[in-house]
């Protein structure tokens, strides 16, 4: 069974957008090391389809860029993420940062999807981390998971 991490902006419902005029930019940041978010533990093997959810996306807006630093969070040199929204939409693929730690930007995003509104249900609002290659072995280290997402009101 699939286990679901949090950051401690996904874990408070943040989303930054309280009745902002359209147009403005929303800085969200998270971090799975403050609270109540929880970092990945360094006896954890992460399992395909796991996930680390970074933040919510609030009604109307548009995610215009994102820098995410992803901790060492394998042993080996197995585990594979996606950066994806709730409803499945890929902003980048094939991310192997979690298996010595690393960073990740929209330099490397499917272009497609960042500057477009999309249309979500509350339950599809949010960013995500998600397990597409197994990790080979727990790491030594707590994996932290920290970052910014940058979004327009529209």
């Amino acid at each position: 069974m699939a286990t679901t991490y949090s950051t401690d902006a996904y874990a408070n419902g943040q989303s930054n957008a309280k009745s902002v005029p359209p147009g403005t930019l929303i800085a969200v940041d998270f971090d799975t090391n403050a609270s109540p978010g929880a970092d990945v533990g360094a006896a954890i093997v992460l399992a395909i389809n796991d996930e680390i959810r970074l933040c919510y996306i609030p009604d109307n807006a548009v995610i215009e860029g994102y820098n995410i630093d992803i901790g060492d969070m394998d042993g080996g040199a197995a585990l594979e993420l996606s950066l994806r929204d709730g409803a499945s939409n890929i902003y980048q693929a094939a991310i192997t940062s979690g298996q010595a730690g690393g960073k990740i930007t929209d330099a490397n995003a499917i272009t497609r999807f960042i500057g477009v509104a999309k249309t979500y249900t509350h339950a599809q609002a949010y960013l995500t981390l998600l397990v597409t290659a197994a990790a080979a072995s727990a790491s030594s280290a707590a994996g932290r998971v920290s970052g910014r997402v940058l979004l327009r009101q529209t």
